[in-house]
């Protein structure tokens, strides 16, 4: 109990590449604007927390995401496990989940928006549910977007074999290139933010049965 009971920046914990997401526990609203705080001060305007019950080789793997406008999520595909999902609810805020084809054309889209936020309907879905083997990536609409994620474990160890990131997607590293490719993302993706209309490449596109590659 005094382990979870720390404050939530002060432990990290080894589960993936580039910056270590940090152990916490979030369970209140509390909890959120923590976290917000955090993705605040951050160079990446976005913050990742892992449950503490999350282990590298559990079959469930959760996280805590915080994401602010303008903030970039490089697109990737997870390579580990194999035929997986990846599902995404959407706690506070705003994001369009996007799916794309090998050569990074966009195939679909859908925005998803927090249950009783504004802008929000009763049939504006708040969860995303996708295959995570395809390319894809979770673009925030606004401030304090906070994304609840879930994918199926175990952690493969290394973010070589648990990722894949596309040559047609810059590296977050290169800050004016990824922020150019994030502009023309969410130009492209202007109809969808400003209907709240799903967007799909093709009619017959579904993410719950076999989605074309």
């Amino acid at each position: 109990l005094g382990k979870l009971a720390r404050p939530m920046a002060e432990e990290r914990i080894g589960h993936g590449g580039g910056t270590k997401p940090y152990l916490a526990m979030v369970t209140s609203p509390a909890d959120m604007a923590r976290m917000v705080a955090l993705a605040n001060q951050s160079d990446r305007r976005r913050y990742m927390a892992v449950c503490p019950t999350t282990q590298p080789d559990a079959p469930v793997q959760v996280m805590f995401n915080v994401l602010n406008r303008h903030s970039y999520i490089r697109p990737h595909r997870q390579l580990f496990p194999p035929n997986h999902r990846s599902r995404y609810l959407v706690l506070s805020g705003a994001a369009v989940v996007v799916i794309f084809d090998r050569t990074g054309e966009v195939v679909w889209a859908e925005r998803v928006m927090s249950v009783g936020s504004s802008g929000a309907s009763e049939t504006t879905p708040f969860v995303s549910d996708i295959p995570g083997e395809l390319f894809h990536t979770v673009v925030p609409l606004c401030d304090g977007t906070v994304v609840y994620s879930v994918k199926s474990g175990p952690y493969s160890g290394s973010p070589e074999t648990d990722k894949e990131w596309p040559e047609w997607a810059p590296d977050e590293k290169d800050a004016s290139v990824a922020t150019a490719y994030l502009d023309r993302l969410l130009d492209a993706l202007k109809g969808v933010i400003e209907s709240g209309d799903a967007f799909r490449s093709d009619p017959n596109i579904s993410t719950i049965d076999r989605f074309p590659e």
